[in-house]
């Protein structure tokens, strides 16, 4: 089942986690709006389309880098799959 679709027993505060994806090979980020615990035992990080038209699991996301607790770690995170990236076309 979609994690999306299974009803939430809870929502927590992101307290400045963010999204991080490759949109074209540049870094986008984007603060969660919460983590939100489902029936199955899974917290999914939610995260609202740039407008707030509706809301969405990150972890579905194609191009989805990964998330981080503050911007200097998405920074991070961003730089080591950057490396990842050059070093697998470097060896293929």
């Amino acid at each position: 089942m979609n994690a999306i679709c299974d009803p939430f027993i809870q929502l927590l505060p992101p307290n400045g986690w963010l999204a991080v994806w490759d949109r074209n090979g540049r870094m986008e980020a984007y603060p969660l709006i919460a983590f939100a615990l489902t029936r199955g035992g899974d917290v999914v990080p939610l995260c609202a389309e740039q407008q707030g038209a509706y809301i969405r699991d990150v972890r579905e996301e194609t191009n989805l880098v990964g998330i981080a607790p503050t911007f200097q770690e998405a920074e991070r995170l961003w730089d080591d799959y950057r490396e990842g990236q050059q070093r697998r076309k470097s060896i293929g």
